[in-house]
């Protein structure tokens, strides 16, 4: 009879065991699957992020016109087929030296590529580093007061003059 007890207590151990595991499983799905309805709606999102980018894209680059530098005297800016005002480059608005030297506009804008990226670089630093932002900080005042003390400042040969 002990035998007998001890055996039942066993299965109803058992079957205790297997109904935790049972329920554990039930949450352990359920997690999963509101897990996967979130990566579903978030694919879904990017999905559309990225079709209205792409649309984006295909519009701006409808929209891009290229202007030809080769008649001074007759440019129209607005090249494109839609209605709205034409703008003329004259030559009296643009200097005669731009319009000798062909690769003077892409000078400009690799100058001002670089410009801004070492623009871009310099915000970066002074965001991150709290010691750059004081640097510069002190850099500047010192620059407007060596700035002040030489607009301010009497040379001693000025006064014999």
């Amino acid at each position: 009879k002990e035998q007998e007890r001890e055996r039942e207590r066993e299965r109803d151990r058992d079957r205790e065991r297997e109904r935790q595991d049972n329920e554990s499983f039930q949450v352990m799905m359920q997690k999963i699957l509101s897990k996967q309805t979130q990566i579903d709606s978030l694919v879904s999102d990017l999905s559309v992020a990225q079709m209205t980018i792409e649309e984006m894209k295909r519009e701006k680059r409808a929209g891009e016109v290229t202007v030809h530098m080769g008649d001074p005297h007759h440019n129209p800016i607005n090249a494109s087929n839609k209605p709205g005002k034409r703008y003329h480059a004259s030559i009296d608005i643009v200097p005669l030296w731009f319009l000798e030297n062909p690769t003077f506009g892409q000078l400009c804008v690799k100058a001002a590529l670089s410009f801004d990226s070492f623009s871009e670089m310099v915000g970066s630093s002074l965001r991150v580093s709290p010691h750059f932002r004081l640097f510069v900080l002190i850099y500047l005042i010192l620059i407007n007061f060596w700035g002040l003390f030489l607009f301010t400042h009497v040379l001693s040969h000025d006064l014999s003059v």
